[in-house]
């Protein structure tokens, strides 16, 4: 069993989902009551989009561990990628009573709240995820992005420099930053930003598709068909990138 349970987690960590899920079965044959074995199943299921299942092996889990703080999370990040966010803040909220000294249930409730634009109910959670671990650069980068979502900026700029403090930006961070400027108006700091994400990046588009917006916005359709043409040569033949190049093209 042990062998078979390696398998899979080896398969899973390859995002090799339907062979982990392959020989998460095997293993369930040989022993059929164990937690970590119907767990990572259910897990993988969720990568393959197999729902019902995956739902099915949560709960026999449960069964075996009552209210386990991590099986709870994971049913509430499963109804999320299904787009069900009620259910999805329902196991949150069982995840987060289950341990409430653990940010990271916060932190998945907050980001509910902010799919769902109620940014306010999303900053009092990522603030009580900051209250209960200060090293994870990533909790005040998501309190600024919530700050700029509700624009108040000077607090967002507050949390940017926390952020940074903790670890220097990185790409993501830099995207983050310029996002905000942008929808302050601040369109130079924010192309400032979105070229230090470039730079940390290379492998991503999306630096450069945030670029290529600002000056399509300005009418600077050869600037902005030249930053759409570097995001094209990163990731080619991406449908919205060829026709955002496509669309310059006529626009000029």
């Amino acid at each position: 069993v042990e062998a078979l349970i390696n398998a899979g987690s080896l398969s899973y960590f390859l995002h090799d989902y339907e062979q982990a899920i392959n020989f998460y079965y095997r293993a369930n044959e040989i022993e059929c009551d164990n937690f970590y074995i119907w767990f990572n199943l259910a897990n993988a299921l969720c990568e393959v989009k197999k729902y019902d299942s995956a739902f099915k092996y949560y709960q026999k889990s449960l069964n075996l561990h009552k209210d386990d703080f991590l099986v709870l999370n994971a049913i509430g990040l499963m109804y999320q990628d299904m787009e069900n966010y009620i259910q999805a803040k329902i196991y949150y909220r069982k995840a987060i009573n289950h341990s409430p000294k653990n940010s990271e249930g916060y932190m998945n409730m907050a980001g509910v709240f902010m799919k769902t634009d109620c940014f306010e109910n999303a900053l009092q959670n990522y603030l009580k995820a900051f209250e209960l671990d200060k090293t994870d650069s990533k909790i005040p980068l998501c309190i600024a992005n919530a700050y700029s979502s509700l624009k108040n900026f000077e607090m967002a700029d507050k949390y940017f420099d926390i952020t940074e403090k903790i670890e220097p930006f990185s790409a993501k961070g830099f995207i983050c930053k310029g996002l905000s400027y942008s929808d302050r108006g601040d369109e130079d700091n924010a192309i400032l930003c979105y070229q230090k994400a470039a730079e940390l990046d290379t492998q991503s588009p999306n630096a450069y598709i945030l670029t290529g917006n600002i000056y399509n916005s300005k009418k600077d359709y050869d600037n902005a068909l030249k930053y759409y043409q570097k995001a094209n040569d990163i990731s080619p033949n991406v449908s919205s990138i060829m026709v955002l190049c496509a669309n310059v093209n006529v626009l000029k």
